[in-house]
């Protein structure tokens, strides 16, 4: 069984998933607003719960909303961190991958096969090319593609962070 999670400063997406070798099976999926959880594990507790699950997970991989250094993540706009060995310790994964949001959707994208894509805007591609994925989201989200070997290699980053604080416009780049 797999676990995974798209995290936010807004909301937070976990599913569940088992996998044979191909494509995985989602089980079941749920939504929570973010801001109504003192923490990660405590939500991902409640998921479980909810589910009926109690163990027998292998794998997880979270997407998370911020910088991503080893393994971990300080939420942006929430004072959680998203910590793989923490999470692996308290759930009994053997094997849990934390990485930026951005970086995860890259590396879905660069998955599609070419009929899932849609041009926004004609020009002419270069087939092995970098490729840059901006967005908006809890911030402004960019992960890039860098062609490697018969894959792609992925570089996320935080493109900045706009928000409203005691009436105050701010900006972390």
């Amino acid at each position: 069984m797999l676990l995974a999670g798209d995290i936010g400063g807004t909301k937070t997406l976990l599913a569940l998933a088992r996998s044979s070798g191909g494509e995985p099976d989602i089980l079941c999926e749920r939504r929570y607003e973010s801001r109504d959880w003192t923490d990660f594990a405590e939500l991902v507790r409640a998921f479980l719960g909810e589910v009926g699950v109690a163990g027998g997970i292998t794998s997880a991989c979270f997407g998370v909303a911020g910088p991503v250094e080893d393994n971990r993540a300080k939420v942006t706009y929430l004072p959680w961190v998203v910590d793989g060995k923490s999470l692996a310790d308290t759930f009994g994964i053997a094997r849990v991958a934390v990485v930026n949001d951005f970086a995860a959707a890259a590396q879905g994208v660069a998955a599609l096969p070419p009929g899932d894509l849609v041009t926004l805007q004609e020009g002419r591609p270069l087939e092995r090319s970098p490729r840059l994925l901006v967005g908006a989201g809890t911030g402004l989200g960019v992960a890039a593609l860098i062609p490697q070997g018969n894959g792609w290699r992925t570089v996320g980053g935080e493109g900045g962070h706009i928000g409203s604080e005691d009436g105050q416009i701010i900006q972390k780049v």
